[in-house]
């Protein structure tokens, strides 16, 4: 994103081109129950309407653009682009009812093998362990008690830290934990 605007396929392209195997989804959901990729909640900066995603039918997302006059893309259309040439590291910004909508569609494309799945939310990763128990999944901690609960969580693959937390001592006891950090 520091070349081209943020989850557009622009930026996408350039970084498989540059090399990338992986491309980044953070996933809002639609009024209308659609999964859209969008850093933010709120459409504003990336399109200029100071309007949530949550609060917008597919109707209206549809309308929006980016500086690049891209559309806001739906996690179906990055899916559709791109197939399985890539590995798709993959946020989940809501809880359980999100996962179980990309859960859908990681079955529709099947995508189980080409999808890294990570989460402040710890619901969120424990409600796909049961269906992709291979997915691997990527526990986000912004404080202590969070890395705490996903070094003891069976759904927690990979333990990744705000900077303050990247510590001698939790890199081992993640690491003793049979966890990457």
């Amino acid at each position: 994103s520091g070349y081209e605007v943020e989850h557009t396929f622009a930026s996408y392209d350039l970084a498989i081109e540059q090399g990338s195997h992986n491309i980044e989804q953070d996933l809002v959901t639609s009024a209308d129950g659609t999964l859209y990729v969008s850093h933010d909640e709120s459409a504003a900066r990336i399109a200029g309407v100071d309007r949530s995603f949550s609060d917008m039918s597919d109707e209206e997302i549809a309308c929006l653009r980016t500086s690049n006059g891209e559309g806001i893309h739906t996690m179906a259309e990055v899916f559709e682009r791109y197939g399985k040439d890539v590995t798709y590291l993959v946020e989940l910004k809501e809880g359980q009812e999100q996962a179980r909508a990309f859960a859908g569609l990681v079955r529709k494309y099947g995508m189980e093998e080409n999808v890294i799945l990570q989460s402040f939310y710890p619901s969120a990763l424990e409600a796909l362990e049961g269906d992709f128990p291979d997915m691997p999944k990527l526990s986000l901690c912004r404080e202590q008690d969070a890395v705490n609960r996903a070094v003891e969580a069976s759904y927690a693959d990979i333990v990744c830290v705000k900077g303050p937390l990247m510590t001698e001592s939790n890199v081992k006891k993640v690491h003793d934990a049979g966890k990457k950090f």
